[in-house]
């Protein structure tokens, strides 16, 4: 018989990610704006067993994702104490 832990990982099937490769940037001009300056962060996730995915995202939305995966790994670890 397994454990709540094993059952639930072993349920979902997602693939493990094993880096995440990621670099901030700014936007200096485009065609339609002169100066934009505008900071982004492009980056490229590594999962197990699969093919990289890069993704571009404004820094506003990479501090957001950044403090909800740090909520999901303090609940995932309060799950396991």
């Amino acid at each position: 018989m397994s454990t709540p832990t094993e059952a639930s990982s072993a349920s979902v099937g997602l693939p493990k990610l094993t880096g995440l490769d990621w670099k901030l940037g700014v936007h200096i001009s485009s065609s339609e704006l002169k100066k934009i300056s505008q900071p982004f962060v492009s980056a490229v996730a590594n999962f197990d067993g699969h093919s990289a995915v890069p993704f571009e995202m404004s820094l506003f939305e990479f501090q957001y994702l950044a403090k909800h995966l740090a909520d999901i790994t303090k609940h995932l670890a309060d799950l396991q104490a």
